[in-house]
Parts: structure tokens; sequence; C-alpha cells
């Protein structure tokens, strides 16, 4: 696991104020901060709701935290957005707008208020909104013709046309390729088409 686990915010407050009766053993740290977690009410809650939390707990001390992002709970009505908390303005301006101009809330429950007021509009979430209107990237493959040999990769130029090397791709040389590209050089190629993430593991 390369990334850090996200908790929220009062979670790694929590563990760092505790970091000092924690050590090198986890589960006696796990332990440790099991008999502190009384101590933060909403530590208790979110440690009691499921066990899922007590295995991000873990995995946190094992590979690292960071906060998640803080809610940005915006009011949104057609294709606008409030854009000014203090006199409620709408304008046809971006998600990253709103929270740049500080107008959202994070207690959704104030946000539900405001629009139960106005009549009209919903609650988004910010942090999301638009994302599912973003394309995908397009998947990456390496063209590998020896399984974990960290020079068998298929490396493209056009100062030196197509060679077998290592991964590493520069400004001039390609060694990462979409499917299409892949069957455009020679559709034997895909029987050796390896996801990047996995032909990472192989570059040494």
């Amino acid at each position: 696991m390369n990334e850090k686990v996200k908790l929220p915010k009062f979670m790694c407050d929590w563990l760092k104020q505790n970091e000092g009766i924690l050590g090198v053993y986890p589960m006696v740290d796990v332990s440790t901060l099991n008999r502190e977690r009384n101590t933060a009410v909403d530590v208790e809650t979110w440690l009691s709701r499921n066990t899922t939390n007590h295995w991000k707990l873990i995995d946190a001390l094992r590979y690292g935290y960071e906060a998640e992002p803080e809610p940005r709970w915006g009011i949104k009505a057609g294709n606008c957005y409030m854009d000014a908390s203090d006199s409620w303005g709408f304008d046809n301006v971006t998600p990253k707008a709103v929270i740049d101009n500080d107008a959202y809330w994070t207690i959704k429950k104030a946000a539900d208020e405001i629009v139960r007021v106005l009549g009209f509009g919903e609650v988004v979430d910010l942090n999301n909104e638009g994302k599912a209107d973003e394309p995908e990237s397009e998947q990456l493959y390496y063209v590998q013709f020896i399984k974990n040999d960290g020079y068998s990769f298929l490396n493209s130029s056009d100062s030196d046309g197509l060679e077998i090397s290592d991964n590493e791709e520069t400004e001039y040389i390609k060694t990462k390729f979409t499917m299409p590209e892949i069957e455009a050089i020679d559709p034997r190629y895909k029987t050796f088409a390896v996801p990047v993430e996995e032909g990472e593991q192989d570059e040494n």
C-alpha cells in the first residue's frame, strides 16, 4: 500500500496527541489507543461505528495517515451555484470558485436549512461535484516480452524506431502505450501487454 490512509481530521489530531505513547509494536499501540479512545467523544463514536474503521486505524498506524478533505457543502440551482453565502447570490461558476469564495458549509444541516428557506436548489458535495463528468484517463500498458525481466520492454522513438530495453519513459522514448496504439504496432503484442501499475514492479 503506497498511499497514506485518509482519516477524519479529528482522528489525525487525536493520533498526533497520542504519538508520545506509541512505540514500535503495532498490537501494543492498538491496545493502548483502544484504552485512550474514551477520552474523546468523536473518536469513541467513530471507532464504535463499525469494524471497518478499526481496520482503517490499523492501516493508518502501518502506512501513515492524512486528513480527509474537509467537507464542503454547496448549494446548486440548475447550472448555477451559490457563490455568496452572505447574500445568498447565485452565479454560473465552477465548484472551485465557490470554494475559493468560502461560499460553502462544513455541516450539511446548515446548507439543508438554507435550501428549505429558499424553497429551491439542492445541497451538493463540492469536493466531488463535476468529477463524474470528467473523462476517465485511458489505461496505459507496457509491452513486456519476458516476465520479470526489467530490460524486455518495448521502446518507441522517432530516431530509432522500435527497440527492446527498460521501461523508463523520456521526452524522446515512449514505453507506455494505449491498447489501440499496441494493436497499431502489431496486434500480436497484445499478448505481452502489462498494465503500467504491474510493470512498475519489474523495472529493476
